[in-house]
C-alpha cells in the first residue's frame, strides 16, 4: 500500500469539520446522503462511508440508520382469515391489479399497509405511499378493525375533495391484513359512487409493495418496534409525516417527497400537500429519532 492510501487526503481542520457535521446528523437520525444535501463535504458519500467504517470518525457505523440488523418478522395468518382474504381478492389478486394499470397507463397508485405498535395495544398507524412521488402518509387508528379504515378514507375523502381523492387514493394496493377484508368499504363512498379501486398483494409477499416497505424503516427510527402508541396523537403523526416527507433520497436524484411533488404537481400538489397537513422541513431541521415526539 502506498504512503498516499494510508491517510486522509484532508487537512486536520477539514476532518474535524466533518466529523463534527457527521455527529450533529446522525443524532438527528439523518443518514449520510442526507446531510450531503446541505453539508459541504470535500469528500464523497462513498468515501465518508469508508471512514465510518474503518472507524476514522466518531460516528460508528452502529451510529448511522440502518447500521443494526434487522431481524426478519414472523407472521401467523389464521385458516378463518385466509378464507375471508380470499372472498375479498376475487377481481382484486395482483394479476388484476397489473392488468387494470395496463389499461391505465397515466393513472397513479397507492401502496397501503397498517403498523402496530406494543403488543396488545389497539392503536396502529395506516400507511400510504405513491411510488411515482415517494409521498407518504400516515394516520392514527384507534384499532384494526375494518370500519376503521373505512373511517380514515372517508374523512380522506372529505378533506380532499372528490378530484383530488381519487388523483392520489384512485387505485391502492395492500397486503393480506385482516383490517383490509372489506375493500368495497374503502372503494365506495357514502352514494354508492366508486372513488377508489382496491388491489391485493400475493400473501407473504410484502416486497411486492417495496416502497412502503422503504418507509416504514424511516418510520421505525421515530417510532422503534414494539413503543407504545398510546401517547401517539393526530398532531405527532402530522410532524412524523412532514419529517420523512422532508428527507432527502438518493433513488428520486437527492430530492425530499416533498419537493419531487411540488415539482411534478406544482400549485394542484402545495393545495394538497397542505390539506394533508403535510410541511416541508429544511435539510439540517430533520430529525428521524424517538425524541421527535417526546
Amino acid at each position: 500500500m502506498t504512503e498516499s492510501r494510508r491517510g486522509i487526503n484532508l487537512t486536520a481542520d477539514q476532518f474535524s469539520k466533518i466529523d463534527s457535521q457527521l455527529v450533529e446528523g446522525t443524532k438527528l437520525g439523518q443518514s449520510v446522503e442526507h446531510m450531503a444535501t446541505y453539508c459541504d463535504f470535500p469528500v464523497s458519500t462513498r468515501t465518508l462511508r469508508r471512514y465510518i467504517d474503518s472507524n476514522l470518525t466518531t460516528t460508528k457505523k452502529m451510529d448511522t440508520p440502518r447500521g443494526a440488523v434487522f431481524k426478519p418478522r414472523k407472521q401467523c395468518v389464521s385458516k378463518e382469515h385466509m378464507a375471508q382474504i380470499r372472498n375479498a381478492k376475487e377481481g382484486r389478486d395482483l394479476a388484476s391489479f397489473i392488468r387494470y394499470m395496463e389499461t391505465q397507463p397515466f393513472l397513479m397508485f397507492s401502496e397501503l399497509d397498517t403498523v402496530l405498535g406494543k403488543i396488545n395495544e389497539p392503536k396502529r398507524l395506516l400507511t400510504i405511499i405513491s411510488p411515482i412521488t415517494k409521498l407518504f402518509y400516515s394516520v392514527l387508528l384507534p384499532n384494526g378493525k375494518s370500519i376503521s379504515i373505512k373511517k380514515a378514507f372517508d374523512h380522506l375523502f372529505t378533506i380532499l375533495g372528490r378530484d383530488d381523492y381519487t388523483f392520489m387514493f384512485g387505485v391502492l394496493l395492500t397486503d393480506n391484513g385482516s383490517e383490509f377484508s372489506r375493500p368495497e368499504d374503502i372503494e365506495v363512498d357514502s352514494t354508492g359512487e366508486i372513488r377508489s379501486r382496491v388491489f391485493f398483494c400475493n400473501p407473504y409477499s410484502s416486497w411486492q409493495k417495496g416502497s412502503l416497505e422503504v418507509c416504514h424503516e424511516l418510520l421505525r427510527r421515530i417510532i422503534p418496534k414494539g413503543s407504545s402508541f398510546l401517547s401517539i396523537t393526530p398532531d405527532s403523526v402530522s410532524l412524523i409525516n412532514s419529517h420523512i416527507n422532508s428527507y432527502t433520497r438518493q433513488e428520486i436524484g437527492g430530492l425530499s417527497a416533498y419537493d419531487l411533488f411540488v415539482n411534478s404537481f406544482g400549485k394542484r400538489g402545495i393545495s394538497i400537500l397542505k390539506k394533508l397537513n403535510i410541511s416541508r422541513i429544511d435539510p439540517d431541521k430533520v430529525y428521524l429519532k424517538p425524541e421527535l415526539i417526546k
